[in-house]
């Protein structure tokens, strides 16, 4: 057998990344108006077609914000703590959900500090943690759910969660496992590098946006991209 030529290749900068990344984003706010025309206008197959385009590029967060832009519908978000109060309970749960018709999941990752949580999530996080459990056991949950499920999934939690040992481990590891993307509570703006770890492996940005946050630290966070903006209505724990 004839050996095939090596396909040249080159090292991306994070400039180059980001630039690819940006083009795309840009890509994805045409969607909802693109797939209006073609269904207006267009054949089956031309929207068949599209759709695969659309398939190919986005994560499952994405698509589903997208499908639900075009037909000019809310989503149904949806949050648990993994592991409360065991692995089989939770994957019932995430399977009630969608049977309920929820969007998208969150589902927490459990932490001993959960300083945004009221008493009844954060003794959920705790009864997590007391059963043993750890971040590869909330990757195996989605895992099992992917079998069965394209329903995205927000991992949901604490900064300390998301970079122990680091935060280029923990990326791939949700990616591989079939998250959409995160939600990391307590995390800066700031921390570029943290969130360019996350965006590299197709994982999204949730941002959490608070009535007192102040305008500046608005402008940062949108600087970031996310790819929606969880909106807190009231002071307070949850």
């Amino acid at each position: 057998m004839k050996k095939k030529d090596k396909v040249p290749t080159k090292d991306l900068s994070d400039e180059n990344v980001m630039e690819a990344y940006s083009t795309i984003q840009k890509w994805i706010k045409t969607i909802p108006s693109t797939l209006a025309d073609i269904k207006e206008n267009g054949t089956k197959e031309d929207i068949r077609n599209y759709q695969i385009q659309i398939k190919m590029v986005l994560n499952k967060l994405e698509e589903k914000l997208s499908s639900l832009k075009s037909a000019n519908k809310k989503a149904l978000a949806a949050y648990l703590v993994a592991g409360d109060p065991d692995i089989s309970t939770t994957l019932e749960l995430m399977h009630s959900f969608v049977d309920a018709g929820v969007d998208i999941i969150e589902v927490g990752v459990p932490f001993t500090d959960p300083i945004a949580e009221g008493k009844i999530i954060e003794n959920a996080h705790h009864s997590s943690l007391k059963n043993g459990f750890i971040l590869d056991d909330v990757c195996k949950i989605i895992k099992n759910f992917r079998e069965y499920s394209d329903t995205p999934v927000i991992a949901m939690g604490y900064t300390n969660s998301f970079i122990n040992p680091s935060s280029e481990v923990i990326a791939p590891k949700l990616a591989d496992n079939g998250f959409s993307g995160v939600l990391i509570v307590d995390l800066p703006a700031s921390e570029k590098s943290i969130i360019n770890s996350f965006k590299e492996k197709n994982l999204e940005l949730v941002q959490l946006i608070a009535p007192t946050t102040q305008l500046n630290l608005i402008e940062d966070f949108l600087e970031n991209d996310p790819a929606l903006i969880y909106y807190i209505t009231q002071s307070g724990i949850t």
